[in-house]
């Protein structure tokens, strides 16, 4: 297992070059860069520190008149030392704001994880347990309900009509989980339960295909022939062997949970990693994006190699050299 581990953290290395070579390059070849930007907000008399508005001026103030390969890196080698660099636009330090986003983001996605998982794994087992039924007619619909339902606009709805029905809208200011914890979880959960319900639904409806499937498996008659009662059959037998496929889905779907967040944070105005990549998009800031994408790339990768281990977990006959 260890050996296992060792292997998937260094091919983590080549993933993580490859995913910053294209957002660095990417980024320079879209159209209307941000010395466009910077001119434009010039000549409306908002960028005087410039000393010039002149376009070779703004391009070595911002050290973009190197050539392309010398800025990569500068600016990996700045990465390998643990600095993302500064803000293009405010020369603030880019660790800042990835330490004031990243927990907002990791909150938000993990919970919205875990209010899926709660609700699509209990319900899929038992619409998986009886086929057919009234019940599993009631689940596939909710099921295909969850995933056809845009979660932007969902998120939007909900913002909008309470507020015009009831005056009720969310805080403006966001309580972060140490000053007080239960107004932190009160502020998140219905944004990470909108966030959740996609996956949600995918979950739901997998759980209950591999159900019905384990159901008509021989082991599952050996178990009934023995006696034993339906709960030990479903719990002890039929669940375990159908997480698997579950947890694998979880470490598919988080990139999806992960581009999810950008538009809800931005919705509710939550200052996660999402609502400072889409303002920094806006502001063609690199520096923040390029970093933003990299933290991101890093802990899809991380999540992966841990759904990768779990499984020895859920299936001791699964071994890894």
């Amino acid at each position: 297992m260890l050996s296992y581990i060792i292997k998937r953290v260094v091919l983590i290395i080549p993933s993580l070059i490859l995913v910053s070579i294209i957002v660095f390059m990417g980024l320079r070849f879209i159209p209307g860069d941000i010395v466009d930007l910077m001119m434009t907000r010039a000549m409306t008399g908002h960028a005087d520190v410039f000393g010039g508005v002149t376009r070779e001026a703004i391009l070595k103030y911002l050290g973009l008149d190197l050539p392309i390969h010398q800025q990569y890196l500068k600016w990996i080698g700045g990465i390998l030392r643990g600095d993302f660099g500064k803000s293009l636009w405010t020369g603030m330090s880019v660790n800042d704001n990835l330490l004031s986003g990243l927990p907002v983001s990791l909150e938000l996605g993990f919970m919205a994880i875990f209010l899926s998982l709660v609700i699509a794994i209990p319900v899929g087992v038992i619409a998986g347990v009886r086929p057919e039924s009234k019940l599993d007619y009631l689940v596939r619909s909710v099921g295909i309900f969850l995933v056809c339902i845009p979660d932007f606009w969902l998120a939007t709805m909900i913002l909008i009509y309470p507020a015009l029905w009831w005056n009720i809208s969310p805080p403006l200011v966001y309580i972060f989980f140490w000053d007080d914890p239960l107004g932190n979880l009160g502020m998140v959960f219905l944004p990470a339960l909108i966030l959740g319900f996609w996956f949600s639904g995918q979950t739901m409806r997998l759980t209950r295909s591999l159900v019905i499937e384990e159901m008509g498996q021989d082991y599952v008659r050996t178990a009934w022939s023995k006696g034993l009662t339906a709960r030990v059959v479903v719990m002890r037998h039929v669940l375990k062997n159908t997480l698997i496929p579950v947890v694998t889905t979880v470490g598919l779907q988080l990139p999806f949970v992960i581009g999810g967040a950008v538009v809800v944070e931005s919705i509710f105005g939550l200052p996660g990693l999402g609502k400072i990549m889409v303002e920094s998009i806006n502001a063609r800031d690199y520096t923040i994006i390029s970093g933003i994408n990299i933290i991101l790339a890093t802990v899809v990768l991380i999540a992966n190699l841990l759904v990768d281990i779990s499984y020895a977990w859920l299936d001791p006959r699964i071994h890894y050299n």
